[in-house]
């Protein structure tokens, strides 16, 4: 999603090393089963699920798995039904 090759490099150095510490979570029937209240949940605090696609997903996964979602940007995930929203403060020398 980054608009500009240096930005992209920046976010794909970040996101390697954090891709080998953690095993990917499958998006799964449960995971598309919760996708539907996560999508009602954001319609109902009047937000477009479709603008947030991919957020939404993600929260699926984490929804279906009865995991905790840990996220720098809480405000993308705020009032989905039955999501354990973990913010995470970022420094300012930290790439988001």
């Amino acid at each position: 999603m980054a608009t500009d090759d240096i930005e992209r490099s920046r976010r794909q150095a970040h996101l390697q090393p954090a891709e080998a510490d953690f095993d990917p979570l499958p998006f799964d029937a449960a995971a598309a089963r919760a996708f539907g209240s996560v999508a009602a949940s954001l319609r109902a605090r009047g937000r477009k699920p479709a603008a947030r696609a991919c957020d939404a997903l993600i929260a699926a996964v984490a929804v279906a798995s009865s995991l905790p979602l840990y996220t720098a940007d809480p405000d993308d995930f705020e009032g989905i039904e039955g999501l354990d929203l973990r913010p995470v403060p970022v420094s300012a020398s930290r790439p988001r």
